[in-house]
Protein backbone atom coordinates (compact mmCIF):
# COMPACT_ATOMS: atom_id res chain seq x y z
CA UNK A 1 0.00 0.00 0.00
CA UNK A 2 1.42 3.09 -0.89
CA UNK A 3 1.55 5.88 2.07
CA UNK A 4 0.76 9.28 0.99
CA UNK A 5 1.71 12.82 2.42
CA UNK A 6 -0.85 14.35 5.23
CA UNK A 7 -1.85 17.41 2.26
CA UNK A 8 -2.68 14.93 -0.54
CA UNK A 9 -4.81 12.97 2.20
CA UNK A 10 -6.36 15.71 3.54
CA UNK A 11 -7.21 17.03 -0.30
CA UNK A 12 -8.94 13.66 -1.69
CA UNK A 13 -11.16 13.88 1.82
CA UNK A 14 -12.53 17.01 1.37
CA UNK A 15 -12.86 16.63 -2.74
CA UNK A 16 -14.70 12.36 -2.01
CA UNK A 17 -11.27 11.22 -3.89
CA UNK A 18 -8.87 8.16 -3.59
CA UNK A 19 -5.67 9.58 -2.52
CA UNK A 20 -3.94 8.36 -5.63
CA UNK A 21 -5.95 10.74 -7.66
CA UNK A 22 -4.23 13.19 -5.95
CA UNK A 23 -1.25 12.03 -6.01
CA UNK A 24 -1.05 11.60 -9.61
CA UNK A 25 -2.55 15.35 -10.00
CA UNK A 26 0.42 16.26 -7.79
CA UNK A 27 2.91 14.56 -9.99
CA UNK A 28 1.28 16.39 -12.90
CA UNK A 29 1.34 19.62 -11.81
CA UNK A 30 4.94 18.95 -10.52
CA UNK A 31 5.59 18.35 -13.97
CA UNK A 32 4.27 21.15 -15.63
CA UNK A 33 5.65 23.85 -13.29
CA UNK A 34 9.15 22.35 -14.36
CA UNK A 35 8.04 22.76 -18.18
CA UNK A 36 6.77 26.32 -17.66
CA UNK A 37 9.78 27.24 -15.76
CA UNK A 38 11.97 26.01 -18.68
CA UNK A 39 10.28 27.78 -21.32
CA UNK A 40 10.05 30.70 -19.48
CA UNK A 41 12.76 31.38 -17.60
CA UNK A 42 10.78 31.80 -14.31
CA UNK A 43 12.49 31.10 -11.47
CA UNK A 44 10.55 29.35 -8.44
CA UNK A 45 10.31 32.59 -6.48
CA UNK A 46 8.70 34.04 -9.72
CA UNK A 47 6.58 31.78 -10.05
CA UNK A 48 5.23 31.85 -6.62
CA UNK A 49 4.22 34.91 -6.77
CA UNK A 50 2.61 34.97 -9.82
CA UNK A 51 0.56 31.56 -9.07
CA UNK A 52 -0.14 31.36 -5.42
CA UNK A 53 -2.82 33.65 -4.28
CA UNK A 54 -5.84 33.11 -3.34
CA UNK A 55 -5.55 29.04 -3.34
CA UNK A 56 -4.50 28.57 -6.97
CA UNK A 57 -2.58 25.31 -6.84
CA UNK A 58 -5.07 23.54 -4.90
CA UNK A 59 -7.51 24.51 -6.73
CA UNK A 60 -5.68 23.39 -10.32
CA UNK A 61 -4.61 20.07 -8.27
CA UNK A 62 -8.05 19.51 -7.01
CA UNK A 63 -9.42 19.93 -10.65
CA UNK A 64 -6.70 17.87 -12.09
CA UNK A 65 -7.62 14.95 -9.67
CA UNK A 66 -11.28 15.23 -10.43
CA UNK A 67 -10.37 15.32 -14.01
CA UNK A 68 -8.18 12.28 -13.54
CA UNK A 69 -10.97 10.38 -11.39
CA UNK A 70 -13.37 10.98 -14.36
CA UNK A 71 -15.59 13.26 -12.40
CA UNK A 72 -14.92 16.51 -15.03
CA UNK A 73 -18.35 17.90 -14.56
CA UNK A 74 -17.49 18.30 -10.77
CA UNK A 75 -14.18 19.52 -12.10
CA UNK A 76 -15.73 22.37 -14.49
CA UNK A 77 -18.00 23.64 -11.33
CA UNK A 78 -15.13 23.48 -9.02
CA UNK A 79 -13.28 26.36 -11.37
CA UNK A 80 -16.26 28.28 -11.60
CA UNK A 81 -16.91 28.41 -8.09
CA UNK A 82 -13.63 29.42 -7.38
CA UNK A 83 -13.58 31.85 -10.34
CA UNK A 84 -16.40 33.53 -9.08
CA UNK A 85 -15.10 33.64 -5.62
CA UNK A 86 -11.79 35.22 -6.90
CA UNK A 87 -13.79 37.88 -8.91
CA UNK A 88 -12.74 35.98 -12.54
CA UNK A 89 -15.47 35.21 -15.31
CA UNK A 90 -16.38 31.75 -15.13
CA UNK A 91 -15.09 29.25 -18.34
CA UNK A 92 -17.04 30.13 -21.26
CA UNK A 93 -16.11 27.15 -24.16
CA UNK A 94 -14.89 28.48 -27.25
CA UNK A 95 -16.95 28.96 -30.31
CA UNK A 96 -15.01 27.13 -33.04
CA UNK A 97 -14.81 27.63 -36.79
CA UNK A 98 -14.28 25.74 -39.68
CA UNK A 99 -15.53 22.65 -41.24
CA UNK A 100 -18.78 21.61 -40.43
CA UNK A 101 -20.07 25.11 -38.46
CA UNK A 102 -22.17 27.56 -39.27
CA UNK A 103 -20.72 30.78 -40.67
CA UNK A 104 -21.03 34.32 -38.97
CA UNK A 105 -23.30 35.64 -41.23
CA UNK A 106 -24.61 39.24 -41.10
CA UNK A 107 -27.55 39.89 -43.58
CA UNK A 108 -28.16 43.29 -44.65
CA UNK A 109 -31.42 44.53 -46.76
CA UNK A 110 -30.52 46.21 -49.65
CA UNK A 111 -32.64 47.74 -52.13
CA UNK A 112 -30.67 46.47 -54.86
CA UNK A 113 -28.09 43.67 -55.32
CA UNK A 114 -24.87 43.69 -56.73
CA UNK A 115 -25.63 40.87 -59.60
CA UNK A 116 -28.97 41.86 -60.93
CA UNK A 117 -29.72 44.17 -63.61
Amino acid sequence: MTEYSSGVRQLAHEIGLDPEHVAHAVRFASRTLARVQAATGMILDQFHRRFTQDRHPIAIVANLAMRHAGRRDDAQLLMDIYKAAAGRLPYERPIHTGVGTCPNVTVTRTSRLPYSS
